[in-house]
């Protein structure tokens, strides 16, 4: 899981990229394989289109690997942003207030 702790807006395409190394480097070193991420955006009350357009190409970087990307705990205006600029082509169904839990349940089944 990722905590976003402000505003999500990309001023440089260096953060971009650092921000996707710092993941990357996580997903590499996890001791299990990862089958999905999980950013925790309660904390985030804005969102640009070029962060938008970040998180569309990180979703669309995981899923070449195979790992799924979900966007916990959006508000309102943060989800209708993403819907917007045509994010749920690359994140799927884009939902307020889903929960850190509500994004693992979809790649985690409970044990038997």
């Amino acid at each position: 899981m990722a905590r976003w702790p402000a505003r999500l807006h990309v001023r440089s395409e260096r953060r971009e990229e650092l921000a996707a190394e710092r993941l990357s480097d996580l997903v590499a070193r996890a001791p299990e394989p990862v089958r999905v991420v999980v950013i925790d955006c309660s904390m985030v009350p804005t969102i640009d289109l070029n962060a938008a357009g970040s998180l569309r190409a990180l979703a669309r970087t995981l899923g070449a690997r195979g790992i799924a990307l979900h966007l916990a705990e959006l508000r309102d205006d943060v989800a209708e942003s993403l819907r917007a600029s045509g994010a749920g082509a690359d994140l799927g169904s884009i939902v307020s207030h889903q929960t850190i839990e509500d994004g693992l349940a979809r790649v985690v089944r409970p044990p038997d």
